[in-house]
C-alpha cells in the first residue's frame, strides 16, 4: 500500500539532509573522497530516524531496517552521480537525473513502509495509530519541503546552471563544490514570502489545513 503522508516525510528528510544540511564543505569532500559521501549518507539516516521515530518504534528492527536501506541506496546514487560528473558535464540534467532516482527510491522505501502496515501484528487499525502522527503535522511538512525547494533546491539548481555553462566556454578550472556559494538575501527574502503565504493560509483555514491534503 502506497501511503502519501509516509512519502511526504519521505520527503521531506531528504530534502533537508541533501540540501539544508549539506554545506560546500560537504559537497566538495563528497567529490574528493568516498567518506564525504557516507558522512552525508549518516546525515541522511540521522535526519529519517528522527522524522519516522515513531514508526520505528511501533515497528523497532524493520523500521530501522527500512531506513538504513534508504540510506545505503541514497549513497549508492550520489557516488553514481560524482562518477558521472566527471565524464559528463551536464550538472543540470546530471542534478534532475539524481534526484529524479532518490524520489523512485523513496517510493519504493514507502511502498516496503505499506507494506509492513498491512502485514503487522497492530490490532485493528493496520497503521498503529501512526497515521494521526504523520497527518497531524503534515500541514507544516509540506511548508518545510516547499521552504527547501524555494531556498536551498533553487540556489543549488542555478549553481549547477551557471557551472555549466563556465566548463562549456572552455574553462576546466572550475573547482567542483568549493565554489557553492548561497545567496542568503535572496533565500531569506523567498522565505518571509512563502511564510507569509502559509501563514494566511493557516489563518484563513482555521489552523485546520491538515485535511486538505490527505
Amino acid at each position: 500500500m502506497f501511503h502519501l503522508d509516509i512519502f511526504i516525510y519521505f520527503l521531506l528528510a531528504h530534502l533537508l539532509a541533501d540540501f539544508a544540511f549539506q554545506p560546500g564543505s560537504l559537497i566538495a569532500w563528497k567529490h574528493k573522497s568516498w567518506m564525504g559521501i557516507f558522512v552525508h549518507t549518516l546525515i541522511m539516516f540521522a535526519t529519517t530516524l528522527v522524522l519516522f521515530w515513531p514508526m520505528v518504534a511501533n515497528m523497532n528492527l524493520w523500521g530501522i531496517v527500512i531506513i538504513a536501506l534508504n540510506s545505503m541506496l541514497h549513497f549508492a546514487v550520489d557516488s553514481n552521480k560524482i562518477h558521472r560528473e566527471k565524464k559528463n558535464h551536464h550538472f543540470v540534467d546530471l542534478f534532475f537525473q539524481d534526484q529524479l532516482l532518490h524520489l523512485m527510491v523513496l517510493a519504493v522505501m514507502t511502498l516496503a513502509i505499506g507494506y509492513l502496515y498491512t502485514f503487522s501484528n497492530c490490532p485493528t487499525d493496520v497503521t498503529c495509530g501512526l497515521d494521526t502522527y504523520f497527518q497531524g503535522f503534515m500541514p507544516y511538512a509540506i511548508y518545510l519541503i516547499a521552504l527547501v525547494l524555494c531556498t536551498y533546491v533553487y540556489e543549488i539548481v542555478k549553481y549547477e546552471a551557471v557551472r555549466q555553462k563556465h566548463i562549456e566556454k572552455g574553462h576546466r578550472d572550475w573547482p567542483m563544490g568549493w565554489a557553492m556559494k548561497f545567496n542568503y538575501k535572496n533565500m531569506f527574502l523567498r522565505l518571509v514570502i512563502l511564510s507569509l503565504i502559509f501563514g494566511l493560509a493557516l489563518f484563513l483555514t482555521g489552523f485546520h489545513i491538515a485535511q486538505t491534503y490527505i
